[in-house]
């Protein structure tokens, strides 16, 4: 039987249901038609025994804006290096002559320069090959994240304030520096945002509260600090602005950008995204839409290894962000760096009475070295956002003391065995490269050089006996450990063969440790005195321990003990997400 017209009308009405329907679904929801393209997440392969840098501070992966090219800083026995990752190649080309040891990497608006800093200097490279050129100083501080504006300007965040270099290059010129009215030092980790007219940015340092979301108008010069906690911004997509917060958590906050202000409540993409010590994240988005990260955790815990037992023992209960761990003379007390969200800090644990006591209280403070008697330690601390040299009494009975704050910035430093001099390895810069000096603590104070050249001579280590100066160099392309008379002139001796980073001396002054290329601790035999010899070297202990070739992760006691860093959980993965705006899109969307 056939339909009469009331049925036809049923079927129609019907169908402009439907359209209806459809039509309001595609307004309350995010674009997935075939204009969106499918979200691609994949793991970004690495050469051979080489990973991101997960450990140096700042930014050490950075998007090209096409979403095309990945920058990376990495770490191996080679040292620091460059690399660019072409995403329709295979393999990563290094950049440079494998010395170029850069960070805060930043792409050109248009993809063909890569930014970066080495110390306080500014510097550029082609992506497609060619010389590194320098562009002129940072401003005279500590530089924490760069940002290469449409205008061919480049920002450079800093404990300090912030501060703009033209892209071809020119003196460094104070945008605004740190809000004293607020006591809140530090304007690090610029993002322009589109239209040049304003800065988002990190306010707050590590000796303050967490570091929050504030905006800065290029135009007045005026911030604005907001209530998100925020290490650092990634980029505004549609009307969002994408951020990663201190915990990891990837965000997202909507963003009016005639106002230069966040509204409402920020979202919660992700988690597990790295980010360093210093609150620097190790994450790019890419204008387009691609996002890179490394995911996991940068938490270690101190362990202790006998000689003969392979079995690690903990030292804390529980992983933390430690990092630089030192017997105390006696061993019976370990100096570490501990950063938290707010603060970078040096701790002093007793092994004896299991107590754990905070040293330090000002600052951002870093990388502990005792004094010979055992009463003080030595460390890096920035206050007032300049890097120098201070000792403080371990059993907390009075302040810290200032011992070397110059222009150039020193990265480590130690006292001698006789507890006369100072021996201090600078961190590139205008003047000088990584190279180690060493300063007289009483009389003339005159900067007296050791080991210094174009190459990365870093990790000093005075012999117990105070005559011999062990330290590694990566001239030959690769770390490699060398021994010098010191502190006067003599010849070196090469110690390892295959690779080396981290030497500690024996404490008998009979043994030299260092790390090998795979991590493992080797152990030397010398003889020091009027000359020095080496003798066989063997493997003294293996496992999956922390190497750092920045400055030493590890340790060894008068009667052998180990003191290493065990990585807690799996190692960090390099993440690699196309067309990634879309997953933000379904996760912002209103709910109805």
């Amino acid at each position: 039987a056939g339909r009469g017209p009331g049925g036809r009308e049923l079927v129609a009405w019907s169908a402009v249901v439907l359209l209806a329907a459809a039509v309001a679904w595609m307004r309350i929801t995010p674009d997935a038609g075939p204009t969106d393209p499918m979200v691609i997440r994949r793991n970004l392969d690495l050469p051979p025994d080489v990973r991101i840098n997960d450990v140096l501070a700042g930014t050490t992966i950075a998007v090209s804006p096409r979403g095309d090219v990945v920058a990376f800083t990495s770490i191996s026995v080679s040292g620091f290096q460059m690399f660019i990752r072409r995403m329709d190649e295979l393999t990563a080309r290094r950049i440079g002559d494998g010395t170029v040891a850069g960070r805060n990497l930043a792409f050109s608006p248009d993809g063909r320069w890569l930014a970066f800093t080495e110390g306080n200097e500014l510097k550029r490279v082609a992506v497609d090959g060619g010389q590194v050129t320098t562009l002129g100083t940072t401003g005279g501080s500590v530089p924490y994240g760069l940002a290469w504006s449409e205008a061919d300007t480049i920002y450079i965040g800093s404990f300090s304030g912030m501060w703009r270099v033209p892209a071809n290059g020119g003196a460094a010129v104070e945008v605004a520096s740190g809000d004293s009215a607020q006591s809140r030092l530090g304007r690090r980790w610029p993002l322009v945002l589109p239209g040049g007219r304003a800065v988002v940015f990190a306010s707050g340092n590590s000796s303050s509260a967490t570091p929050r979301l504030s905006v800065m108008s290029l135009n007045t010069e005026r911030a604005t600090e907001f209530g998100q906690p925020m290490a650092a911004p990634l980029g505004l997509m549609d009307d969002q602005l994408v951020y990663v917060s201190p915990g990891g958590g990837l965000m997202a906050v909507r963003f009016d950008t005639r106002r230069n202000e966040p509204i409402g409540d920020p979202v919660q993409l992700d988690e597990g995204v790295l980010v360093d010590a210093t609150a620097g994240v190790k994450a790019s988005l890419s204008p387009g839409g691609t996002l890179a990260y490394l995911r996991g955790r940068a938490q270690f815990q101190p362990v202790v290894v006998r000689p003969g037992n392979i079995m690690p023992s903990a030292l804390l209960p529980e992983p933390g962000a430690y990092s630089t761990p030192r017997f105390s003379p006696d061993g019976r007390k370990v100096a570490l760096s501990v950063t938290a969200a707010a603060s970078q800090d040096i701790w002093i644990y007793d092994i004896d009475r299991n107590t754990s006591t905070r040293l330090t209280t000002e600052g951002a403070n870093v990388r502990p070295e005792w004094t010979p008697d055992g009463r003080h330690v030595v460390f890096i601390s920035q206050r007032n956002g300049k890097p120098g040299v201070w000792r403080q009494p371990v059993d907390g009975s009075g302040p810290a003391e200032k011992l070397f704050e110059r222009d150039l910035e020193p990265f480590e430093a130690l006292v001698s065995p006789d507890a006369k001099w100072l021996v201090i390895r600078t961190a590139p810069g205008a003047t000088f490269s990584r190279d180690i000096l060493a300063m007289p603590l009483s009389g003339d104070t005159t900067l007296v050089p050791l080991v210094t050249s174009p190459y990365t001579e870093s990790l000093p280590r005075v012999s117990p006996d105070g005559k011999w100066l062990a330290y590694q160099s990566n001239e030959t392309t690769r770390f490699e450990i060398y021994v010098r008379p010191f502190p006067g002139a003599g010849s070196r001796t090469q110690v390892s063969d295959l690779g080396g980073t981290e030497p500690i001396w024996g404490k008998d002054g009979r043994t030299l440790y260092y790390r090998g290329p795979a991590g493992e601790v080797v152990r030397v035999a010398v003889t020091t005195g009027s000359s020095f010899s080496i003798g066989p070297r063997d493997v003294a202990l293996t496992g999956e321990y922390l190497t750092d070739s920045s400055h030493p992760s590890w340790d060894v006691a008068s009667d052998g003990r180990y003191l290493m860093l065990r990585r807690a959980g799996a190692e960090s993965q390099t993440i690699v997400v196309h067309n990634w705006g879309r997953e933000l899109r379904e996760k912002t969307a209103p709910r109805r």
